[in-house]
């Protein structure tokens, strides 16, 4: 196993101006995922609110819904690959509801 300890940031979200919601990158010393950049072009029609639920992914990590993405969830980080796809997912790692 490695010797960097795991990061585990808390669960809570920051509201962006668009009245979106990102949670904290892991990934990125638990610094909030980035919001969605100011269109000038963009529309109140454009802006897609998603539920607000998160998934907790296989590590423990929480990833809340893109509204970039049709409200599909963030990917969650990729564990270490056997090889072989253990899950069927075909390399899929977003969780679909």
């Amino acid at each position: 196993k490695d010797d960097e300890e795991e990061i585990v940031c808390a669960a809570n979200l920051y509201e962006c101006w668009d009245g979106s919601f990102v949670s904290r990158d892991n990934d990125n010393d638990c610094e909030f995922h980035d919001c969605p950049s100011r269109d000038t072009t963009t529309t109140e029609e454009d802006i897609v609110a998603c539920a607000q639920d998160m998934y907790e992914c296989p590590d423990g990590t929480l990833v809340n819904r893109d509204n970039t993405n049709d409200c599909e969830f963030h990917e969650c980080k990729k564990e270490p690959s056997l090889g072989f796809d253990l899950f069927g997912s075909g390399g899929n790692n977003r969780p679909s509801f």
